[in-house]
């Protein structure tokens, strides 16, 4: 048995134009289970969102999630551009 794909081309695009505004559309499209799943298994840990926005002291962290398993907590600070002293 034969399986079809649709395939199509691979476009370089601006992420502005898929995502125009940090906070309210990359990190909310992130932490949507199906993508923090992807990104588990691209860094090699099971992560379960705890909450967006999350205040870490005077911080604030675009994601806070706990991995599976052990409990320990991760920060994710989500950039579409350069990173900086301010996000690291």
């Amino acid at each position: 048995m034969t399986r079809q794909y649709k395939l199509g081309q691979i476009a370089t695009v601006d992420l502005r134009d898929v995502w125009p505004h940090e906070v309210l559309d990359f990190t909310k499209w992130l932490s949507e289970n199906e993508n923090l799943e992807i990104l588990s298994e691209a860094v090699g840990i099971e992560l379960e969102l705890v909450e967006t926005e999350s205040s870490v002291g005077s911080f604030n962290v675009d994601i806070f999630a706990d991995e599976v398993g052990t409990g320990r907590k991760v920060i994710i600070e989500n950039q579409l551009e350069e990173t900086n002293h301010d996000h690291l």
